[in-house]
């Protein structure tokens, strides 16, 4: 696994052509110039792509993929873009291995709200600062310093203008932890319009936190079967309306996803695709 600020190229120069890789991550130019030079010196190698609007880029940089064995996507909107955009290449869908053990509930007398996922979509949550103003209920942003840091800042910034009760989550913390954490609140907000924070879903809906989503994540978890809000709704709620979740959505919810996320299933479905590589 290489991240940044480690200059992967240090890495790829170790790695013959017959070496098979696996490269994670999404279109940013960074992830674009990786792809590319492994692209002209790698004969096999898979890439996890995590949706969003980057996916746009394909049509038009097609070079960086021209040797891939196969793209992975997390949901089937993703998956249908680049097999109408790239017909010849292997595409396959694999969500994340989800552990259900140890399950935080949340406290459903909270009124804390969790907006985001990450700062790769930290723009359009200022869109929603107005209806926040308006609802002046504890705000927290999940916005790790990991990702994008220059943006944080200036972020918190307008965020502190705009909110009279804002909280920001910029630490990493262990998975654990994670739960407790969004187990604290009682509505989730995300407003990006493409696969943004499916994991972040995934933990609200088992601890029986309520959701409003928008774009790709919207459709793609109505698919599935989950009770969940679009974001646009907020522009006619009162705060008592968003903070209201029937119990027995929620209840239905979180049966759903223990049922959906199989442990046997997804570690079958991981584990016949990691034979691949051998």
């Amino acid at each position: 696994i290489i991240q940044k600020p480690y200059n992967p190229y240090f890495y790829l120069k170790h790695i013959t052509e017959e070496d098979r890789l696996i490269i994670h991550g999404e279109l940013s130019y960074y992830s674009e110039s990786l792809l590319t030079y492994i692209s002209k010196n790698v004969k096999h190698y898979d890439w996890f792509c995590h949706g969003s609007t980057y996916l746009i880029c394909l049509p038009k940089n097609q070079n960086f993929i021209r040797n891939v064995r196969k793209i992975i996507c997390l949901m089937q909107p993703d998956e249908e873009f680049v097999k109408k955009e790239c017909p010849q290449t292997k595409t396959q869908v694999l969500s994340y291995m989800v552990i259900k053990q140890s399950v935080m509930v949340n406290d459903t007398k909270s009124r804390k709200i969790l907006l985001g996922n990450n700062s790769y979509r930290i723009d359009e949550y200022k869109k929603l600062f107005p209806i926040l103003q308006s609802l002046n209920a504890p705000v927290t942003f999940m916005i790790p310093y990991g990702y994008i840091q220059e943006k944080v800042e200036s972020f918190k910034k307008d965020a502190s203008r705009a909110l009279s009760n804002v909280e920001y989550w910029t630490d990493v913390v262990s998975y654990e932890e994670y739960k407790k954490r969004i187990a604290a609140y009682k509505v989730y907000m995300c407003p990006a319009i493409g696969q943004s924070g499916l994991g972040a879903i995934n933990a609200c809906f088992f601890a029986g936190v309520k959701v409003y989503i928008a774009g790709n994540n919207y459709e793609f978890e109505k698919q599935n079967g989950y009770i969940v809000n679009n974001i646009s709704e907020l522009q006619n709620q009162t705060i008592e309306e968003i903070l209201q979740y029937d119990e027995t959505d929620r209840q239905y919810n979180m049966e759903l996803v223990q049922k959906l996320y199989d442990e046997t299933e997804q570690s079958k479905n991981w584990h016949n695709y990691l034979l691949e590589q051998v």
